[in-house]
């Protein structure tokens, strides 16, 4: 089934309707109106290796092509303190390092003569592998793909040359404001946690070939994984081809189980050197997990108050209104434990405390008066749309599929907050709203910024070096 084809067919149509209503008036792309698609996710068939691992398979025989996905519990919470960084440096030399039988250009060379795209990383907290492969060269892939998981080289060359990215990445990280906001609010957020560890240069270069090699044996031996492939395929063959080459991956290893939440934060605001005349701020508190009744209310108050672009209140009032801020939003991150929900925003130093006092009143005005009926109605048909087209093809319903099994989620759980989204009323968004409290949580400033200031009165401040 072809997802996207159809959707834009229906688009299409509701354009020429409403064009064909007006006569020849012109279409108003910010008044117009148009009906949300039905959205019906194509069957996925699910299988389960000797090993564990559970298998999604989505056939589609439009193209000859295969796409195959792994995806593992691991990233860079679980580094050990001393050698923050690791989960990094490991992802870069697993993929760039060849395997025992391969050196990389001969990696590299073969997998470019069949059109093959192969790639594998680590992230925060899970890791990802794919092929991409013509379907007449289906199995050279998987065993490419198998070749690089299982034996891949880790030599002392490719592993310095990871370990210099990474460094790289820490000291440009220090001169991006952007950036180095959000890691100072991990930092403050999680402290005391492996959330809330960061690396650096030195941990960096604490790392060995023998960690990177330690990491790579539990992954593969003691975490949990989940294969998916969408194409040009028989679904039985294709059972067969996977339990050769990755039926000992686990389904649920004892390793890399996800920390507890974070406890509330003290209110406390961050104070970091940044250059002069400029500031960066960002807010954030704890909020409602991917599975709270209050996930989709909270998700409509985040785009009503700075999630929506130029149609959002922090947007029209800060930017538009009074000009003080180039760049302002607001975010809400979801996660399988619990979530962060925040504002962010850049201004000059001078501006500072007059940007945070309207956040906050904005804050506050979202939860005490409420939304209209009008702005909720356009949130709702904006977020339905963009939830429809997130899914615009096999592969990317195949990946949400499998990236809730792996944290153990139901695998209908977008079409149920999908069917919320419509029924979720005013009252529910104010309800939702009073997470944010802008008197409490994390508040990170890169740049100069007043302490004594009354708008910044209860924070207990931290200066960082």
């Amino acid at each position: 089934m072809k997802i996207f084809p159809k959707l834009l067919t229906f688009a299409l149509a509701a354009l020429l309707a409403v064009s064909g209503c007006a006569g020849n008036k012109k279409l108003d792309p910010r008044t117009a109106s148009f009906p949300v698609p039905a959205f019906t996710p194509p069957a996925i068939i699910e299988e389960t290796l000797s090993g564990g691992a559970k298998v999604f398979l989505l056939p589609d025989r439009d193209i000859p092509l295969v796409r195959v996905y792994l995806s593992f519990r691991g990233g860079a919470i679980f580094d050990p303190p001393e050698k923050a960084g690791l989960s990094q440096v490991t992802g870069i030399a697993w993929r760039s390092g060849g395997t025992l039988a391969r050196t990389p250009s001969e990696f590299d060379d073969l997998a470019d003569s069949l059109a093959i795209e192969v790639g594998l990383s680590l992230g925060r907290q899970t890791g990802a592998a794919h092929l991409d492969v013509l379907s007449r060269d289906l199995e050279t892939g998987l065993d490419l793909l198998a070749e690089l998981l299982f034996t891949p080289a880790f030599g002392e060359e490719r592993l310095a040359l990871a370990m210099e990215q990474v460094k790289g990445t820490v000291l440009r990280e220090e001169e991006n404001p952007e950036a180095l906001v959000f890691r100072e609010f991990r930092r403050a957020m999680y402290r005391g946690t492996p959330r809330g560890v960061v690396p650096t240069v030195a941990t960096v270069e604490a790392i060995t070939r023998e960690d990177a090699q330690k990491l790579h044996g539990e992954l593969l031996k003691n975490s949990a994984w989940v294969i998916g492939v969408v194409g040009d395929f028989d679904p039985e063959a294709m059972k067969t081809l996977l339990e050769k080459r990755f039926g000992s991956l686990p389904g649920e290893g004892p390793s890399f189980i996800p920390p507890p939440p974070p406890a509330e934060p003290e209110p406390t605001m961050i104070v970091v050197p940044g250059k002069p005349g400029q500031a960066t701020l960002l807010w954030a508190d704890l909020a409602p997990s991917l599975e709270s009744p209050q996930k989709t209310p909270l998700d409509l108050a985040d785009y009503l108050l700075g999630g929506g672009g130029f149609q959002s209140r922090l947007m029209r009032r800060i930017r538009t209104d009074e000009g003080l801020s180039y760049s302002v939003s607001s975010f809400y991150s979801p996660f399988r434990e619990f979530g962060v929900a925040g504002v962010s925003g850049q201004t000059s130093s001078q501006n500072l405390p007059k940007v945070w006092e309207i956040m906050a009143e904005e804050m506050k005005a979202l939860s005490s008066d409420g939304v209209s009926e009008e702005e909720l109605s356009r949130a709702k048909e904006s977020m339905a749309n963009s939830q429809i087209f997130r899914y615009r093809d096999n592969a990317s319903i195949l990946q949400r599929r499998m990236g809730l099994s792996l944290i153990g989620l139901p695998p209908d759980l977008a079409e149920k907050q999908f069917e919320e989204l419509k029924a979720t009323g005013r009252e529910a968004v104010r309800e939702a709203a009073k997470v944010y409290r802008p008197d409490s949580g994390i508040l990170v400033v890169i740049g100069e910024v007043e302490e004594k200031n009354e708008v910044f009165r209860g924070f207990r401040v931290i200066k960082a070096e």
